[in-house]
């Protein structure tokens, strides 16, 4: 209408945009084929007067910027235990009050937590966390996930609580699964055989069977029941996988071309239909190799087994590969030398392993890369240091063992040395009875004590010996001669009369009898004659 103002511009109208009022954009813009179209709302204000609202709106939420943060500068915030609320304290001028101000509006002040507050959020936080875990917990005990095949999806099944049935009541007929009539045999057996049951008590609060997860578990879900619908369904989906994974392997290798570059001696991709190259292994490929008989891609793994494929595994050389580390390129820059570095000293083994590789298609126009070339040169060093270390280790367990066998040897004579010696103590210390055996028997036990305190010593008054402060003079026959040699001599020429003139020992006594009114032997009691 021209008698009204333009307040709509649509540009999909007509040729160049069309301006319409309130009326006329109701009325174009009522059918179905332009009702999508998007309009602008003409402003009513001229240039002069728009750009002078801009710049108003710009300065007022600058302002209103500066002044909360200028009051969150001013104002702290803390909380009172006793009102259980915030209040706010102007820092300027040192008063307290308990409405926030204005100009913060919706927004609010970081409050100065104190030590208890923080200790309090933390327990709270914490038990908090407990009780989640304790709720979800309970509803997986409470909760079985079974798949249903007729619609296909998971639905959630309610069990109950479980507790414990007293001994004496009789066993309940509580749901534990589908079929009541076995529950109830089954509790009837347990319960004659004298076992503890254990039923299963629902909440009327609860729904049996639901579609929807349970509240409160979030991230975490209920035990799926396995059943032979679920069986069959993984194994379904696991052979459609693996048939999918198939498929698209053989695509990758129909629009893909694995080529070889000379200068950096390594292998390539490149897509047929596009023209683009990359280093990178397509990544439908996953773990598999494009050629899995190419042994220049092979790692240490695959190389293993190989050898195990071959039947090398008896001998050790598996575990020879897996401690050098030996890959598909590595092995293909092998030589005589370096199998017999795995162990390989058997040549039939030798010959069969270099003839499996030499009958490949892509072995006559391989060569070796540098770096291939130098690992082998590495591994050649390290095997050298290797025996070297070994031959070392063997001479000085050698040198070590029979270092060992000398000492054991020396410990042995020594401890021989020291059984002699106890021996020879021991037999010196009867060499005296054993000289006089048989001079002792029957005569007065006081004569066996010839040596203790109270034996006969050497004075200025002469041979002698003391009875408490009194010195009693020996025979006269004893001058510059030891008392105990005199003795001796004494004693062994009475024995030698008693054993070759054939008296008895009452008379080797009586021939003594002049002799001990003189002498006193001390050293302790008397003892017993050894007969």
């Amino acid at each position: 209408q021209e008698d009204k103002l333009a307040v709509i511009f649509c540009p999909a109208c007509a040729t160049g945009g069309d301006f319409l009022c309130e009326d006329c954009d109701a009325e174009v813009h009522h059918y179905a084929k332009r009702r999508n179209h998007i309009r602008t709302v003409i402003s009513v204000y001229d240039l002069n007067t728009a750009g002078q609202v801009v710049q108003s709106f710009i300065r007022f939420v600058v302002c209103r910027k500066l002044l909360i943060k200028t009051c969150k500068d001013t104002f702290d915030r803390f909380y009172s235990p006793q009102e259980r609320q915030h209040y706010y304290y102007n820092t300027r001028t040192e008063s307290v009050q308990w409405r926030k101000p204005y100009c913060l509006r919706s927004l609010d002040l970081k409050p100065f937590m104190t030590y208890d507050d923080a200790a309090f959020k933390i327990q709270n936080m914490y038990l908090v966390k407990l009780a989640h875990e304790l709720v979800v917990k309970k509803i997986k005990e409470q909760y079985e996930k079974i798949y249903d095949r007729t619609s296909g999806h998971f639905y959630y099944y309610y069990t109950g609580i479980e507790v414990d049935d007293d001994e004496d009541e009789e066993p309940s007929t509580a749901i534990v699964s589908h079929n009541n009539n076995s529950v109830d045999s089954f509790a009837n057996n347990n319960h004659k055989l004298g076992f503890k049951i254990k039923e299963r008590v629902k909440s009327f609060l609860a729904v049996d069977v639901q579609w929807k997860k349970p509240v409160n578990l979030y991230s975490n879900d209920c035990k799926i029941v396995f059943t032979e619908d679920l069986a069959a369904l993984r194994i379904q989906f696991a052979f459609r996988t693996m048939k999918a994974k198939e498929f698209m392997r053989v695509l990758v290798r129909t629009f893909f071309k694995y080529c070889y570059d000379p200068i950096t001696g390594k292998n390539y991709y490149r897509n047929t239909v596009t023209g683009h190259s990359m280093w990178r292994k397509p990544r439908m490929l996953g773990k598999e190799n494009w050629d899995p008989s190419d042994v220049r891609e092979w790692d240490v793994n695959e190389v293993a087994y190989f050898f195990r494929r071959m039947g090398f595994k008896k001998y050790g050389y598996v575990d020879q590969i897996r401690h050098y580390q030996v890959d598909g390129k590595l092995l293909l820059t092998f030589e005589w030398e370096d199998y017999n570095y795995l162990g390989m000293v058997q040549s039939m083994h030798i010959k069969q392993t270099l003839l499996q590789l030499h009958r490949r298609e892509w072995y006559k126009t391989h060569i070796d890369h540098p770096t291939d070339i130098a690992r082998r040169d590495r591994l050649r060093r390290h095997h050298n240091v290797d025996a070297a270390a070994r031959l070392l280790q063997r001479k000085y367990r050698q040198r070590y063992a029979r270092a060992r066998i000398r000492q054991f040897h020396e410990i042995i004579r020594v401890q021989r040395a020291k059984d002699a010696a106890e021996k020879a103590r021991i037999e010196g210390q009867n060499w005296w009875p054993q000289r006089i055996k048989g001079v002792y028997t029957g005569l007065d036990p006081t004569l066996k004590v010839a040596f203790g305190k109270r034996r006969m010593v050497k004075g200025v008054h002469g041979w002698g010996h003391y009875e408490g402060a009194k010195f009693v003079k020996g025979p006269e026959e004893l001058t510059d001669e030891h008392a105990s040699r005199y003795y001796t001599k004494r004693l062994t020429a009475d024995a030698t009369d008693m054993k070759y003139t054939g008296g008895s020992v009452e008379e080797a006594m009586n021939n003594l009898d002049a002799s001990m009114d003189h002498i006193a032997f001390g050293g302790g009691g008397k003892k017993k004659a050894s007969k």
